[in-house]
């Protein structure tokens, strides 16, 4: 998992907790935004471990490392770890149940002493209601049916969704040893609309002994996990130089060896009492090989030990490394890892004698905890005098904290920005007791220990071994050139969406490409610009807007929902192609089709409507095809659709099911989203086949997004999210294609959307 911009990390809660391709109210989009706000600039990890652990080359030949291969437990890739003490049993054959265009198929199962571990997968989901609440999705989870009518539930570990399915891995009781069959029982298609009458879907599985040819591979336990501490700079230390470093350590335990990866295991760990581990950021854990090149790692769901769950004191870490490894000494580090304190502040707050609602205090008071000094600039009674707000200015390295009167019952309180509380009985007089506790910050590293890796060779493209034009190198060197500007003659009027104080909402905008000439056009996004320039069709909470330039005056397209989604202009503008999920329950699984209108609204008509998660991506130069793409498990299928036939061709896949893309206007050329090893977000440039495959941007750790031709073809304008620069919303860049001369716009924000 990497660091993502707000509009990626929302992507990927709503695949994670509501399914993909939802279009929720803007409104409840830019208050999920404003709320995560700060978990998203930190590429917080959330509920998914990351880690480490040492040395390979050495370890078979120590003694003790040789007997802890002989250990119980070994790992599966898919499966995770597995107990061996009793022989294992595996699903006998995958099995599919098919109704109509819908299929579930069970593609492997496992069971060891501990558990059963099956691997399924729902394919075309069918179209539920054209309107129903969020309440009327599938929340209950499958059960394993055994021959005696004993129930057992399961529990989802990992899995994915793609808009018309979506994958599990989930961990079910074993069966008995006496027992081989059990029955599947899926009462519902998880985060799909609930069908009025369904029956729930039945699959009988059977399980036989495990082949000794079956590959589990061993589990190495090292024989004295070494905790390791490096010594920090003086400057990278808190305020008050309290050394907290140096109370973390990082243990290296065990480390799997498959054909195709490394797998490195351990934990931060500590002794303090005065905080707890939180949290470490993706793009602060490295391993660098022995020609201080850096190796992509990834995480895996399947891999995590439940036996060794996180603690206070301890942040249990696992990573895989991808592609091809130089065998040899190389390092691994951890740069930063995020804390919680324990210690809490209290200091007086005197309101007076006869505070009144709206009254402002200046305090301007320095509070210090962990170090670090937090200013509290101001205190205001709320507007129904039964609360404070308190205005704080926050050093960098602290992301979270509360404030609170433990002194009174409270109703609640307010997070970033709105730091504060209400009282549930009333505002008291006398002076406050105000506690500032729950602060969340960052401790510096870096931890680091010296590893030995074996040689392991793992498929990959040559074009994820090129050099972008836009690297984290290369992007630093643009913010240091003092020459930045535009090139004359590249110019345009750019459409885009981007939210600011004070309602934190998306607004879709237009401004030529130097920023001159902004106008707001309201809440919304998805903005494409008509071939004239003088209109702009965009998506709202209310359906797909229509706005005059010229006049302001703005309608709703005739029939459109909520639901409507990235509209474009056909070339000659008298039609717009847009996206429609086929269910109108926020949130739900289904197909989407894709939709024609005409330029005033009149004659919606479906164009494509089958079991697919189908995207409109923009239309051909001709007028005549339209290119789209279909979300899959593993990515996007790219494809091309005559508008008059409906006849399909398929052009070429990208291994990224969200990618966006971009026809250049003399429709040869595409720009891309992908994504390469280690989970690292890329741009591509392509020939419309996706032959010549050219990579525009890696950057990693910082996230570039939403390629857009210039007019002539010849620039990509692109969203990069570096959080020096802006920590809330990329800024935007622009990158010849074909000098990769880069022009950093760093006064803009947001995602371009058209620029004609």
């Amino acid at each position: 998992m990497k660091y993502k911009t707000p509009t990626q990390v929302f992507d990927e809660i709503a695949q994670i907790h509501l399914g993909r391709d939802i279009n929720l109210s803007l409104a409840i989009q830019a208050k999920l935004r404003k709320e995560h706000q700060q978990k998203m600039n930190t590429k917080k990890l959330a509920t998914i471990t990351i880690t480490l652990a040492i040395a390979f080359g050495i370890l078979f030949s120590i003694p003790s490392v040789a007997q802890a291969m002989r250990r119980l437990f070994g790992f599966l890739p898919g499966i995770g770890r597995v107990e061996q003490s009793m022989p294992l049993r595996v699903l006998a054959e995958p099995v599919q149940s098919k109704q109509g265009e819908t299929t579930l198929s069970v593609e492997r199962g496992v069971i060891d002493s501990e558990k059963t571990v099956l691997l399924f997968k729902v394919e075309n989901i069918p179209a539920g209601a054209e309107s129903a609440s969020p309440q009327a999705l599938c929340k209950e989870l499958p059960w394993l049916r055994l021959p005696d009518g004993t129930n057992l539930p399961g529990r989802t570990e990992s899995g994915d969704f793609w808009g018309s399915g979506y994958s599990r891995r989930m961990e079910f009781s074993p069966l008995p040893a006496s027992v081989n069959e059990a029955v599947l029982v899926v009462p519902c298609f998880e985060q799909a609309a609930l069908i009025t009458g369904a029956e729930a879907w039945e699959i009988s599985l059977r399980f036989i002994e495990a082949s000794p040819q079956m590959t589990v591979y061993p589990i190495v336990d090292l024989p004295t996990p070494s905790p390791v501490v490096t010594a920090l700079p003086a400057s990278t230390l808190p305020q008050d130089g309290s050394p907290l470093a140096a109370q973390i350590s990082l243990g290296l335990e065990q480390t799997v060896q498959t054909d195709e990866a490394v797998i490195l295991m351990g934990a931060l760990t500590t002794q303090s009492g005065d905080f707890r581990f939180q949290y470490v950021d993706s793009g602060d854990v490295h391993l660098t090989d022995v020609n201080g090149k850096d190796i992509p790692l990834e995480e895996d769901p399947a891999l995590a030990d439940p036996q060794q769950g996180s603690s206070e004191g301890r942040l249990p870490l696992t990573v895989r490394t991808t592609g091809t490894l130089v065998p040899g000494e190389a390092t691994f580090r951890v740069d930063r890892v995020w804390v919680g304190l324990k210690e809490s502040v209290v200091f007086p707050f005197d309101p007076g004698a006869n505070p009144q609602p709206g009254q402002k205090w200046s305090l301007n008071k320095s509070v210090d905890v962990g170090g670090y000094s937090i200013l509290i600039q101001e205190v205001t009674l709320n507007e129904t005098g039964d609360g404070l707000i308190f205005t704080l200015e926050l050093p960098e390295g602290v992301s979270e904290l509360s404030l609170m009167d433990f002194d009174h019952p409270l109703l609640g309180g307010g997070g970033p920005g709105e730091y504060g509380f209400r009282y549930q009985d009333g505002f008291p007089s006398g002076v406050i007791n105000v506690s500032l506790t729950g602060v969340s910050l960052a401790v510096e590293g870096p931890w680091q220990a010296q590893i030995n890796l074996p040689s392991v060779t793992a498929g990959g493209s040559s074009a994820q071994n090129t050099q972008a034009c836009l690297m984290a190198s290369t992007w630093q060197a643009a913010l240091e050139s003092a020459s930045s500007a535009i090139p004359d003659g590249l110019n345009g009027r750019l459409v885009f969406s981007n939210y600011a104080a004070p309602d934190f909402l998306y607004h879709v905008r237009t401004s030529n490409l130097d920023g001159t000439g902004e106008t707001d056009l309201g809440i919304g996004n998805d903005g494409a610009l008509s071939p004239d320039q003088e209109k702009v069709v965009y998506a709202s909470e209310v359906g797909l807007q229509m706005i005059n330039l010229a006049s302001g005056q703005a309608v709703l397209v005739p029939g459109s929902t909520s639901r409507d989604h990235d509209p474009f202009w056909s070339p000659d503008g008298t039609k717009i192609l847009f996206t429609r999920p086929a269910t109108g329950t926020v949130g739900a699984l289904g197909p989407s089709n894709l939709m024609l209108v005409n330029a005033d609204g009149s004659n919606p008509v479906v164009l494509l409507e089958n079991a697919d998660a189908n995207i409109g991506q923009g239309w051909l130069p001709d007028g005549l095809s339209v290119l789209y793409t279909v979300k899959g498990e593993v990515g996007a299928s790219v494809r091309a659709m005559d508008v008059a036939t409906g006849l399909t061709r398929e052009l070429f896949d990208v291994n990224y099911v969200n990618a966006s893309m971009a026809i250049s206007a003399d429709g040869t050329r595409l720009a891309y989203e992908s994504m390469l090893p280690g989970d690292r977000y890329a741009v591509y440039v392509s020939e419309l086949d996706g032959s010549k495959q050219r990579l525009i941007a890696d950057a990693d750790p910082i996230v570039v997004t939403h390629p857009l031709w210039s007019p002539d073809g010849e620039w990509l304008i692109l969203s990069v999210q570096d959080t020096v620069l802006s920590p809330d919303i990329p800024v935007l860049a622009l990158v010849n294609v074909e000098t990769c001369q880069i022009i950093p716009l760093v006064n803009r924000t947001g995602y371009v959307t058209s620029w004609r």
